[in-house]
């Protein structure tokens, strides 16, 4: 059996990729997590975002066994949840345990100094679209906010969301949005708390 972490393993990414889908090419490992790992790719002409769980090709009984969470399950609902919500990346394919979605070009918010109010104006509609959706999301989704050429934000993580009536979240939403927002905008316009 392979060893649970060889799966990050630089060497052996290309050919994870290849097992997903053969017509993609890899480019470039966007970041990396305690759960997986995000890689940009192309397929055809197109360039896609590809988030791995660190153990899609582990059998899942054996998850249990080592006490593993499938949490990129979990994001996978999210994702559908979300789907056609501005701001949010689109999911085009998904598959066991890894799923291709919309590549971004931007920059992580906490590359920047400060944003205009405008766009945490844009973040909060974001978040209040999620609620609606029956999707909370924690103090700790926010760190993964992606500012595009055009300054327009894009939430790109969802492993820490609570999805209504689901058994890995509570079954009633609560709103973080209010607390949440304002600790973003005083730290990325340097408010003083």
């Amino acid at each position: 059996m392979e060893d649970f972490f060889t799966f990050c393993e630089e060497d052996r990414l290309v050919e994870r990729i290849g097992i997903i889908d053969p017509s993609l090419q890899f480019i470039d490992v966007l970041g990396r997590g305690s759960y997986g790992l995000v890689a940009k790719v192309a397929k055809g002409r197109k360039v896609y975002a590809l988030k791995m769980d660190m153990c899609y090709s582990m059998d899942p009984r054996i998850w249990e066994l080592r006490g593993y969470v499938p949490t990129i399950q979990q994001e996978m609902k999210v994702q559908r949840l979300l789907s056609g919500i501005k701001g949010i990346p689109e999911v085009h394919e998904m598959h066991h345990n890894s799923f291709l979605m919309d590549y971004i070009e931007g920059k992580r918010l906490d590359k920047y100094n400060s944003q205009p109010q405008e766009f945490f104006d844009k973040v909060h509609g974001i978040v209040i679209q999620m609620n609606e959706r029956g999707v909370a999301v924690q103090e700790d989704i926010l760190v993964n906010v992606l500012v595009d050429k055009g300054s327009n934000p894009w939430l790109i993580d969802f492993m820490l969301c609570h999805v209504k009536g689901s058994k890995l979240g509570p079954t009633d939403i609560v709103d973080f949005s209010r607390d949440v927002l304002l600790g973003l905008e005083m730290k990325y316009k340097r408010i003083p708390r």
